[in-house]
């Protein structure tokens, strides 16, 4: 689980399994990952000693992230850069001979990555490492050196599966060489007492009493013991060492077990009751499904008739589709006849509008000049007229001239007189502008 919440300040988590290529880490509290944007700080046990290795983003090579929902795992496969190799192999004491060894270009798969399996058993903490990594893949995404990739579960556990027999495999190796070696320490002071007696007698010297040879072998049948006893007091606190850890990793097992089991025993139970439950829901679609069933098989007959009507009907709107199609083609070739027709008609009553329109055209120009000269005619009338009015103006006055010198008696305002006098020259001005 996560010790720490904040991503900028960086995640802490306990490491179920760290494998540096086939070098195993022993499981420990000690076994602890801080993740962070700017370094990721592994925290582990050596050879009895404690270390940490600590790895920038452009330390990293090749990232490989896979999250296993199943068992509430977070596997991370990791590649370093060649100087980080080696820094990491002086630090471990790796031996490519001897012991566990990590190569990103070693010619083994299972000797190119770090393995880190981390328990992350909230939503929250998977996320939280997809963010830190996903920020690692962005800054380091214009390197050609890198890569990073999301695996699947198959995938994944075949690494780990490959990893972990050759992991074995060193172990069992480095026991037996182990073994060897106390082997021969416990033969050597055996050895090197015969050869120095081989030596003492092929220098010539005078050979010992028998008590002193007694003395001797004596001396060297113990010597033998306690190197015996001291070859099996390691093997007993390797043993032990070999016990002890064992028996912490049943108890981690055991405990895991019982968690497990408390799991698997509320994941039954609800399961029972969901089995109970989709008895009940089965029962009741089985009885769905039969009135289903029976509908759909009513459906179908009626379907079936409903088909036939239909078939029958389009059939019959087929054939009267076809007969108005005929029938259509008919009144659109009687149309087009017609319509060819009317076109030589329109066309010939065209031809005799264009005519008649030139015709009225010169008719129009015609009217126009003879209005013009009418209109220079009204003129003339009207300057004749205004001469007229004037000119019997002047004769009324002359007419009553005369009439008063013909007329001692005769009064100019005389109403009747006027009146009559003004109907006379009224009529010959009328006579005058009919006459114009």
């Amino acid at each position: 689980m996560a010790e720490k919440g904040d991503t900028k300040r960086g995640l802490s988590f306990l490491v179920q399994k760290f494998d540096i290529g086939t070098l195993e880490m022993k499981r420990s509290d000690h076994l602890r990952i801080e993740l962070s944007v700017e370094h990721l700080k592994l925290y582990l046990m050596c050879r009895e000693e404690r270390l940490c290795i600590k790895l920038k983003p452009t330390d990293l090579t090749v990232i490989e992230n896979c999250v296993i929902t199943k068992w509430s795992m977070y596997v991370l496969f990791l590649q370093t850069s060649p100087e980080k190799t080696r820094q990491i192999q002086k630090l471990c004491g790796m031996d490519h001979h001897s012991g566990g060894w990590y190569d990103p270009k070693s010619k083994e798969d299972y000797e190119r990555r770090i393995l880190l399996i981390l328990g992350s058993e909230s939503l929250k903490d998977q996320r939280d490492i997809w963010k830190i990594f996903e920020a690692i893949r962005k800054g380091n995404r214009h390197r050609n050196d890198f890569t990073y990739q999301a695996l699947d579960v198959n995938a994944a556990n075949d690494i780990m599966v490959a990893i972990s027999k050759a992991v074995e495999v060193v172990n069992t190796s480095a026991k037996k060489n182990n073994s060897q070696r106390r082997e021969l320490r416990s033969k050597r002071p055996h050895e090197g007492h015969v050869e120095s007696s081989v030596k003492h007698l092929k220098s010539g010297q005078p050979s010992q009493t028998g008590q002193s040879v007694r003395n001797d072998n004596k001396d060297s049948s113990i010597r033998l013991q306690h190197s015996m006893v001291n070859g099996l007091q390691v093997a007993l606190a390797d043993s032990s060492t070999n016990m002890n850890r064992l028996q912490h990793q049943v108890n981690e097992l055991q405990r895991e077990m019982q968690l497990v089991k408390v799991k698997y025993k509320d994941k039954i139970s609800k399961l029972r009751a969901d089995m109970e439950g989709s008895k009940e829901e089965t029962e009741k679609l089985k009885k769905e499904l039969k009135e289903a069933l029976t509908a759909k098989e009513e459906l179908g007959k009626s379907l079936a008739e409903q088909k036939n009507e239909l078939e029958k009907r389009l059939a019959q709107k087929k054939t009267e589709f076809q007969e108005e199609k005929e029938a259509l083609h008919r009144k659109f070739a009687s149309m087009l006849s017609e319509s060819d027709h009317n076109k030589i008609k329109l066309e010939s009553s065209l031809k005799v509008c264009q005519d008649n329109l030139k015709e009225h055209q010169a008719k129009l120009k015609e009217c126009q000049e003879s209005l013009s000269e009418c209109q220079c005619l009204e003129e003339q009338s009207r300057e004749n007229l205004s001469k007229n009015s004037t000119s019997l103006y002047n004769l009324r006055s002359s007419v009553f001239r005369l009439f008063s010198k013909i007329l001692p008696d005769f009064d100019r305002e005389d109403i009747k007189l006027n009146s009559h006098l003004d109907e006379i020259l009224n009529e010959l001005i009328s006579q005058h502008e009919n006459i114009h």
